[in-house]
């Protein structure tokens, strides 16, 4: 019942109406650009801006069931917030997220008032599990929540199953570990849009398509973790427990997300001009010849990639 409670309390500025659901604006930072981190590699060498733009929130609410789910948006990429995710506020004005095999780090611009900041973290405290981190005299602020991070979430959760390198190959292993964290953070984006444009349209079925329970109207993190590991490994998601208290997407719900990529990735594909593809594909191998000399990513990490840029893309075209 607090879940309705919170969705309740949030309600706050612009809501759009679609056929099936509603999309409310619950906050916008207008005071100037934040910047969304992924927080990978053994020195941190990515630590530099992943995406820059206004900071946004919203709440997706289907209409007729009490489903929701809340998302932030910066640029044109977004993340969901869930009850079973860890948030954690490293600094003032920077947060740490746990994502299904990574984290964000997001930092708000200097510029922005207290108001804003409260705000944000009001919001967090509803739809996350947010809690402070002390901060480490002398350490790296970014290195100091990633390692506590890893110390309060499981290894799946926060490094995709990664553990830091520490033989004589480690470099390169660093980098195709960076490389793996860019590709799933480019699909989870991709995954956050198909899901709110399913339940904003009708396409996803709250009666049909997701498991719920009663008196729980948020989603488990573990609906981005299920569809980004069924893409990647081509295996079904393992059984939910039932004392589960959010709601997830169930096996049809999966099905039916995946054969809607497959016909944006089809379309996306036909309305591509064959020179283009095939300049690509060009850049890509010459990234991976880089790659072979040392300091480069394989050509084939660099085409995946691009895939997963087209795929967001085509997601935001929708």
């Amino acid at each position: 019942m607090a879940s309705h409670e919170a969705t309740r309390k949030v309600m706050v500025g612009r809501t759009t109406e679609y056929r099936k659901g509603a999309d409310t604006e619950l906050l916008a930072l207008h005071s100037g650009s934040a910047e969304l981190l992924l927080l990978c590699g053994e020195q941190f060498d990515a630590v530099q801006a992943f995406r820059t733009g206004r900071l946004s929130l919203h709440m997706i609410r289907a209409k007729g069931n009490p489903v929701c789910m809340v998302s932030c948006i910066v640029g044109d990429h977004q993340w969901m917030l869930a009850k079973d995710s860890l948030v954690l506020r490293v600094d003032p004005r920077k947060y740490v997220f746990a994502m299904p095999g990574f984290c964000y780090g997001l930092a708000l611009p200097g510029s922005g008032s207290d108001h804003e900041c409260r705000t944000l973290e009001e919001i967090l405290a509803r739809f996350c599990a947010y809690r402070d981190l002390e901060a480490e005299e002398g350490a790296d602020i970014w290195a100091h929540a990633y390692d506590e991070m890893t110390k309060l979430t499981t290894i799946d959760t926060a490094t995709g199953g990664a553990r830091r390198p520490s033989t004589a190959t480690g470099i390169a292993s660093s980098e195709s570990e960076k490389w793996k964290k860019i590709q799933r953070a480019v699909r989870t984006s991709a995954m956050v849009k198909l899901l709110s444009r399913s339940l904003l349209t009708g396409a996803l079925d709250p009666r049909k398509h997701l498991d719920l329970t009663a008196g729980n109207n948020l989603p488990s993190m573990r609906v981005i973790g299920d569809l980004a590991d069924v893409i990647e490994t081509g295996r079904r998601p393992p059984a939910v427990d039932g004392r589960n208290s959010f709601w997830y997407v169930n096996g049809e719900g999966i099905r039916l997300l995946l054969a809607i990529l497959s016909a944006c990735g089809a379309a996306e594909r036909r309305k591509r001009p064959r020179l283009d593809t095939l300049r690509e594909e060009s850049e890509s191998a010459s990234e991976g010849n880089a790659g072979d000399e040392g300091g480069g990513v394989s050509s084939s990490g660099s085409r995946c990639h691009c895939r997963e840029v087209r795929l967001e893309r085509e997601m935001d075209d929708q």
